[in-house]
């Protein structure tokens, strides 16, 4: 978290600015990413680098069963989380990851906000 992006290229490889469906400034994705998060399918990822620094991450998935695939996996990693509002996540000082459903179509970010 923090780093540059050129430095993020050396180590993550293959970033690509987003441009489908629109391009998104700043923002970047990988195309050989596996799109897996523990035992959950995911569409999608991308890694925002506002100011020319990885300050997050979202990732894209479909369906219920994957929501709670991933909120599993995620609890194994950070411990109970809190439902807020329409979001359950953990928050930190500097860090933060919420997730969501919207229809059929759920969302996870990663943030970094020092």
């Amino acid at each position: 978290w923090g780093t540059a992006l050129e430095k993020a290229q050396g180590q993550l490889g293959d970033l690509d600015p987003v441009s489908s469906p629109l391009p998104l400034k700043n923002t970047f994705s990988r195309k050989a990413e596996l799109l897996k998060l523990g035992e959950a399918d995911i569409k999608s990822v991308a890694y925002y680098f506002p100011k020319g620094r990885l300050s997050g991450v979202g990732i894209v998935f479909e369906g219920e069963a994957n929501y709670f695939l991933i909120k599993e996996h995620l609890i194994r990693q950070f411990g109970p989380g809190r439902q807020m509002g329409d979001r359950y996540g953990w928050t930190w000082t500097d860090f933060f990851v919420e997730m969501r459903m919207r229809g059929q179509t759920g969302e996870l970010r990663y943030t970094y906000a020092p």
